[in-house]
Order: C-alpha cells, then sequence, then structure tokens
C-alpha cells in the first residue's frame, strides 16, 4: 500500500515485481524455519476517499493479483478486501469505511476482523497445531 501512495503522489516508486518479491522472500523464509506454518494472507485493498481516486486503484490491481498468486503458491486462504469493502459502499460511504481511503475506520477494521475469523474458522486454522 504505502508503494502506491509514494507512487501516486511522484516520490519513490518500487516496481510491483519487487514488492511481490519481497513479499513471497519473507513467507518462504517463515515457512523454512517453520514448515508446519499456516498462512492467510488478505489482499489490500483502497477505497475512493481522501486523496484516493480511481487510478490509485487501478494502480493496485497487479499488486492484488500478485497477492492472490501468492496466496495460491503456498496454499493459503486469501481474504478479498477489495471486494468486501466495495459491497460495504452499499452501506455507507467509503470514509466511513476508511476514512483516507487507505486506513480502516473502527467500522472498517470491523469489517477485516469478521471476514478474518470466518476465513480462519472456515479454514480450521484456529485449531492448535499437533
Amino acid at each position: 500500500m504505502n508503494n502506491i501512495i509514494h507512487r501516486q503522489n511522484g516520490s519513490k516508486d518500487i516496481p510491483d515485481a519487487e514488492v511481490l518479491d519481497s513479499y513471497r522472500r519473507m513467507l518462504g523464509q517463515m515457512r523454512e524455519s517453520n514448515p508446519r506454518i499456516r498462512f492467510l494472507l488478505m489482499e489490500p485493498f483502497l477505497l475512493e476517499a481522501g486523496d484516493v481516486t480511481v487510478a490509485w486503484k487501478t494502480a493496485l490491481k497487479p499488486i492484488q493479483e500478485g497477492v492472490a498468486t501468492i496466496a495460491r503458491e503456498f496454499e493459503a486462504p486469501l481474504i478479498p478486501l477489495q471486494g468486501i469493502f466495495d459491497k460495504a459502499l452499499a452501506l455507507a460511504p467509503a470514509a466511513y469505511w476508511a476514512y483516507d481511503g487507505i486506513h480502516a475506520t473502527h467500522a472498517g477494521k470491523q469489517l477485516i476482523a469478521d471476514a478474518w475469523l470466518e476465513t480462519a474458522e472456515r479454514h480450521r486454522l484456529l485449531d492448535p497445531l499437533v
């Protein structure tokens, strides 16, 4: 997310491939140190509030797709936060969920928490490792 913000503001820009490779390496190192680790990944999201525009969301799309690919590579459930927040826009405006389009409000954090718990339960990630 920070890379998209910096890119849209005209400051430091890290290529998407580098961001995704770094994410993949980090997960790989975690798995190497604990082969039984289980991941649950969350898709990054943006809402059109504050300075966030459709262009920002378009710029985020390759990262979202990359995170989905990484989730498949690591056989990890993926929480589709963009879709969850897009559906929530039928209930309240974007700023209600993320005041600046980036940082979730209390209501937005509740959406994330509910999705995390539902996904973790469905995939039995809350069961203790034996």
